[in-house]
């Protein structure tokens, strides 16, 4: 983040002077009030947490800067939130990737072979690029999958969905945070058709995942983000706040050992 020029007291005190003689509009505009209860309305621009300067603008589009320090505790305290949601919405960055693990899965009866099993899961990563620091980021995910089976004549699928959730306690500046997702079965089998067709054979595929991270502020106020892979999946598919389980992911599911 830029880092801005402090201008001292006087100049501030000018500034609140000048600024109660103009009539101000619009629903981003704030009343800012200083330690000595002067008070104007402006737009805030930014806030350098480094140097502790805060950034408005004025209706008349004129930008100044002052030190944090000269506002009141209230205003101080609601610039530091507004900066803070800015920068949750801005510099921190969050990105999934999706990994296969190695299945060592057996169990009993024939209905899966255990080589054509995969065991994927996500993992989730965080990653602050500003000076800010974060406190209690909530994560919660949706990954959809399906798990197809043939019959007779075509592939009939079941849909799945598996909720989970996590959280970062502390999220220092510059760091990254790395959360994994439970692990979903998905099976992709495929068998001889014959003369009269085949009963056999099965496709599964994670479909997509939808991230929600959310932050509780010093005041109480909640902010929330949105993350999708692919972009898309939060048009498609509904949330749901609890797991929906198909295919292997269902009780009583057989996978049969390699021979």
């Amino acid at each position: 983040m830029k880092t801005y020029r402090h201008i001292n007291s006087m100049v501030f005190i000018v500034w609140l002077c000048l600024a109660t003689c103009l009539s101000w509009a619009g629903d981003n505009h704030h009343a800012f009030t200083d330690v000595n209860g002067r008070s104007i309305k402006g737009q805030l621009m930014g806030f350098d947490a480094g140097s502790q300067v805060v950034t408005i603008k004025r209706a008349d589009n004129k930008t100044y800067q002052a030190p944090l320090a000269v506002f009141s505790k209230v205003d101080q305290q609601y610039i530091r939130e507004q900066s803070l949601r800015q920068d949750f919405a801005d510099v921190v960055r969050i990105s999934t990737k999706l990994r296969q693990l190695d299945h060592t899965g057996t169990g009993h009866g024939k209905r899966y072979r255990a080589e054509n099993v995969k065991s994927v899961t996500y993992e989730i990563i965080l990653e602050n690029h500003s000076i800010s620091l974060f406190e209690g980021i909530d994560i919660e995910y949706c990954i959809f999958y399906r798990q197809g089976e043939r019959n007779r004549k075509e592939m009939v699928f079941s849909h799945g969905v598996q909720y989970g959730r996590g959280n970062v306690e502390l999220m220092k500046p510059y760091s990254r945070h790395v959360l994994e997702t439970a692990t979903i079965l998905i099976c992709d089998e495929q068998r001889s058709v014959t003369l009269f067709g085949s009963s056999g054979g099965a496709k599964g595929e994670i479909q997509g995942i939808w991230v929600r991270a959310t932050m509780t502020l010093p005041h109480g106020n909640r902010i929330s983000r949105k993350f999708c892979s692919p972009d898309s999946i939060s048009n498609s598919e509904d949330w749901s706040n609890t797991t929906i389980l198909a295919g292997l992911n269902t009780a009583g599911e057989n996978i049969a050992a390699s021979p």
